[in-house]
């Protein structure tokens, strides 16, 4: 008689396997996905409406974890990942440049104590000469001052009040033109009312438009600029006479 095959058994361990560790988040503590996220480079990206509590994460494994996710969400606010920092070579005028810096500032949730840090960062040829200059003067200085600074030395010379300039701004060519070129030094121009950023850019309009602007009373310098075009679309484009009555229509040779 044929031996049989050995039988062989594993003892069962009554002890279970320690499991690893985990760090993920239980599925019921997630946030409801589609919202908006929160959190960022200052600390862990969050999704949800309101920033989360440390008690949201209390199904954490690793309590270190949980502290810093409720910790980051607390503190950190929306960030925009896509946006770029505008660069400075100090060969235009910085209006346009401060005031994208103080947009991204705004967007960012920059303190002020980095504003400047930040900004001195991205200038480049004899801005940042410039810069390196000032810094071995003064130090690092506060925002509202570097933007100053940064305008008395790279911005257009004042040879009056930006008023006086505004008043005499000559129409050269086209509505499009005077507008850019008055928008340009109406941003230096302070304290002006909306009324009266209008009428100083409808009395620059030359006759055939400023007569018909100043008929429909513009209320502020928009609307003043949009009457503008109009009325220069207007005139530029000759409308056909009609014919003299009782003229003949041309006949057609054959």
């Amino acid at each position: 008689m044929a031996a049989s095959a050995p039988l062989y058994s594993t003892a069962v361990s009554s002890t279970p396997a320690p499991s690893a560790p985990s760090s993920t988040i239980a599925a019921s503590s997630l946030p409801p996905a589609g919202d908006i996220f929160y959190g960022g480079v200052d600390g862990p990206l969050f999704q949800g409406a309101p920033p989360p509590s440390a008690g949201q994460y209390t199904g954490m494994v690793d309590p270190g974890l949980a502290a810093a996710f409720a910790l980051g969400g607390a503190q950190a606010g929306p960030k925009f990942y896509k946006l770029e920092f505008p660069t400075f070579d100090g060969s235009v005028d910085p209006l346009n440049w401060l005031n994208q810096c103080e947009q991204f500032f705004r967007g960012q949730q920059t303190p002020a104590s980095s504003r400047t840090w930040l900004a001195s960062y991205h200038l480049r040829g004899a801005a940042q000469t410039w810069y390196y200059a000032l810094e071995q003067d003064e130090g690092m200085p506060p925002w509202e001052r570097f933007r100053a600074l940064c305008s008395l030395r790279f911005g257009p010379p004042v040879l009056g009040t930006r008023l006086a300039e505004l008043a005499r701004l000559p129409f050269v060519s086209t509505v499009q033109d005077y507008s850019e070129r008055y928008n340009a030094v109406l941003c230096h121009a302070r304290d002006l009312s909306a009324r009266q950023k209008a009428e100083l850019y409808v009395g620059g309009l030359p006759d055939h438009i400023r007569k018909q602007v100043q008929m429909r009373a513009p209320p502020d310098l928009q609307s003043a600029m949009y009457l503008a075009r109009a009325f220069e679309d207007c005139t530029s484009t000759p409308t056909p006479s009609p014919p003299a009555r009782g003229a003949r229509p041309p006949q057609r040779s054959a």
